[in-house]
C-alpha cells in the first residue's frame, strides 16, 4: 500500500517540466500538439506524467543535478496513460 507525502511549504504547487525525449524510431505525425507531458507537483513531491497517445513502453528518468539523486520509472502507455513517480 502506498501513501503520498504532502508538503505545505511555499513552493510552486504545479510546475510543467520541459522534456528531453529520446527515441529509436519516428513517432509519426499526430494532431495532438504534445503527446506526452510531465508536471512536478510540489505539494506532494511527485512527478506526474500523462500520455495522450499510445507510445508503447516509456522509461522516465529524473535526476536532481544538485544532489545527484535519481529516480526511474517505466510504464506501458497503452495500458497506463498516466503515471506518478514519488520523489
Amino acid at each position: 500500500m502506498s501513501t503520498l507525502e504532502m508538503n505545505a511549504d511555499n513552493e510552486n504547487t504545479v510546475v510543467k517540466i520541459p522534456l528531453s525525449i529520446k527515441h529509436n524510431k519516428d513517432l509519426g505525425r499526430s494532431l495532438i500538439q504534445e503527446s506526452i507531458v510531465s508536471y512536478y507537483q510540489g505539494m506532494m513531491s511527485m512527478i506526474q506524467t500523462s500520455v495522450m497517445a499510445d507510445l508503447g513502453v516509456l522509461e522516465v528518468m529524473v535526476v536532481n543535478c544538485s544532489t545527484g539523486e535519481s529516480w526511474y520509472d517505466s510504464f506501458d502507455s497503452s495500458e497506463e496513460p498516466q503515471t506518478i513517480l514519488q520523489i
